[in-house]
């Protein structure tokens, strides 16, 4: 496989990514089990360099059609990702809301039940006056 040295006139690169690319292109061309790591980093550099275009890794068309699928088959997991890390949420969301609305029904069942209960400790008393007014003023 040939793949054409970037220029990296083109932008700037930091160390590590320039000693990567350099990496890069010695494993691309010396081993294929490499493929995968090798189309990453491309894909990378296609994504977050403008500059850098298809041409810039090869001029043969088997090469750039292979990092064409790689970058589409990347774009693809990545939306899975994105859909089951959704649903993840979503399953979670459920549950706090579950969670939620039993917790204020219980708050409200609490409130009944203590409203109940100052409204007997109230009439209690209110019987208990009564009586010790009549009993007072007998």
């Amino acid at each position: 496989m040939f793949i054409r040295k970037l220029k990296l006139e083109k932008f700037l690169l930091s160390t590590f990514l320039r000693k990567t690319y350099y990496n890069a292109t010695i494993f691309i061309a010396a081993n294929e089990d490499y493929l995968t790591i090798i189309l990453d980093f491309i894909c990378f550099l296609l994504r977050y360099y403008e500059k850098v275009d298809y041409e810039d890794f090869s001029d043969l068309s088997t090469i750039i059609s292979k990092i064409k699928r790689a970058e589409m088959h990347r774009i693809w997991v990545d939306t899975e990702d994105l859909v089951l890390k959704n649903e993840a949420l979503e399953g979670q969301l459920k549950q706090s809301q579950a969670s939620i609305t039993s917790s204020f029904g219980e708050m409200f069942a609490g409130f009944d039940r203590m409203k109940r209960e100052t409204t007997a400790v109230v009439d209690e008393c209110t019987k208990q006056i009564r009586m010790a007014n009549v009993s007072f003023f007998e």
